[in-house]
């Protein structure tokens, strides 16, 4: 299996271990989905998006692996009462990684978390659908 697949699944096992203030079960995916089908339903994608070689040494290279974590759920109305508990859930996720070594993948270490978009807009105003992209990169150097 490759190395980006095994740390995206790494991540959703520790997204799975993990305890949140809204509960959800984290899958892994090879894209996240843009629109969701009508109903309350939370979903959390953990996608393997990208990798990135460079040296490290003579005949070490670091892999910088891009995870993911695509949090998503339809919405009635965009207010602060809706917006704001699921967005505490996206900052709750991006402190979650902070540091973190991957019990499934130790040899990768984090890097770097980001949150964008933070909320993407566009699915506020055509889909009626919170959705939040947070990228976390993880190191392993082989």
């Amino acid at each position: 299996m490759p190395v980006i697949s095994q740390v995206a699944d790494a991540v959703r096992d520790e997204l799975a271990a993990g305890t949140f203030s809204i509960p959800f079960k984290a899958i892994r995916a090879f894209r996240y989905d843009q629109t969701l089908p009508e109903g309350k339903e939370l979903r959390v994608s953990v996608v393997p998006n990208a990798v990135k070689a460079t040296p490290a040494a003579r005949a070490v290279c670091h892999y910088d692996m891009e995870i993911y974590v695509a949090v998503a759920k339809k919405i009635d109305r965009a207010t602060p009462e809706v917006i704001d508990p699921l967005l505490g859930l996206v900052e709750e996720i991006i402190d979650f990684f902070r540091l973190r070594r991957l019990a499934k993948y130790p040899g990768a270490m984090w890097v770097s978390t980001e949150n964008k978009p933070m909320v993407s807009t566009e699915h506020l105003e055509t889909l009626r659908q919170f959705t939040s992209l947070v990228s976390v990169l993880y190191r392993a150097s082989r």
